[in-house]
């Protein structure tokens, strides 16, 4: 049973003013199957939270699921803090970055050095297609640990979630949820 610990970036979740989803709605997809999530963390947007917090997860867990910080701002700072964990250099998707010179061309927005950086992942990952936005994610897997990265955005997350990850982790592992069992019970006290 593959434990996982899913890692939620931005400052915006730690002053409250944006609820983290994201943890939810990954928990729920995993309850009832053969994947057990041990904890859910969130931290800061600065690159050396990312990577200590990923490092830190991976000494305990097969599985570690980031969502933020793959946008084109100084404070997306996922790919960036990945890579100088994985040792490996950030590259350009050609896939993603076309679509973003097409949807900045159709918006009459010059594509500025920054936005470079929306497109970019850690070198040798596996890429995870973002049909609703323009940010890819992607997957790293080394020493049998796997590292999975997807944007914050929710509807995003949660549809690269369903159209892209549910496929690798069929390919790779048991990935359904026969185990999900729910009781609903009324008109009794909880400790009973």
């Amino acid at each position: 049973m593959p434990d996982v610990i899913i890692i939620t970036t931005g400052d915006e979740l730690l002053y409250g003013t944006t609820v983290d989803t994201n943890s939810a709605f990954i928990c729920s997809r995993f309850f009832g199957t053969d994947f057990s999530v041990k904890r859910h963390v969130t931290v800061s947007d600065n690159i050396e939270d990312i990577r200590d917090a990923v490092e830190g997860a991976l000494a305990v867990a097969d599985i570690v699921i980031t969502t933020g910080g793959l946008g084109p701002t100084d404070d997306d700072n996922t790919v960036e803090a990945i890579c100088r964990l994985s040792g490996s250099r950030q590259v350009i998707d050609p896939v993603h970055n076309e679509k973003m010179q097409k949807f900045f061309a159709s918006m009459k927005i010059t594509v500025n050095e920054s936005d470079a950086k929306m497109v970019s992942y850690p070198e040798g990952a596996i890429i995870m297609n973002n049909t609703k936005g323009l940010a890819p994610g992607f997957i790293i897997e080394k020493d049998n640990k796997t590292v999975i990265s997807m944007p914050g955005v929710p509807s995003e997350m949660e549809q690269m979630f369903t159209s892209e990850l549910v496929g690798y982790l069929k390919n790779k592992h048991v990935f359904n949820n026969s185990r999900r069992f729910v009781f609903k019970l009324t008109g009794i006290r909880e400790s009973e």
